[in-house]
């Protein structure tokens, strides 16, 4: 009967030891996909910085090219506005060699 006890014992003593070494093995498991996550996790984080510098940077140039447009647009506008006839009291006006020659 001593016999059974001790084998008894040593079974247990052995389901204890292989208990602890699984705990210990979930807790090696949980540490690492924890870790891995977090990695991942900062790979999302950088690669969602990055597309949000891009398109930031999209979008600065893409309002720059509409100012330099707009720009370009009211200058254009300024330099090649003609006078409205309406305007100079119903009497269309003649550039300036036209009427010197037409006094002659």
């Amino acid at each position: 009967m001593d016999h059974v006890y001790e084998v008894i014992t040593s079974k247990q003593a052995e389901i204890i030891r292989v208990q602890h070494e699984i705990h210990q093995l979930r807790e090696w498991i949980r540490h690492v996909e924890t870790e891995q996550a977090a990695k991942e996790q900062i790979k999302q984080m950088g690669r969602r910085a990055e597309k949000q510098a891009r398109e930031k940077n999209a979008t600065t140039v893409v309002m720059a090219l509409v100012g330099l447009l707009v720009g370009a647009i009211l200058i254009l506008s300024i330099f090649s506005h003609e006078p409205d006839p309406a305007q100079a009291g119903g009497q269309e006006t003649l550039p300036p060699r036209i009427a010197a020659a037409w006094e002659h």
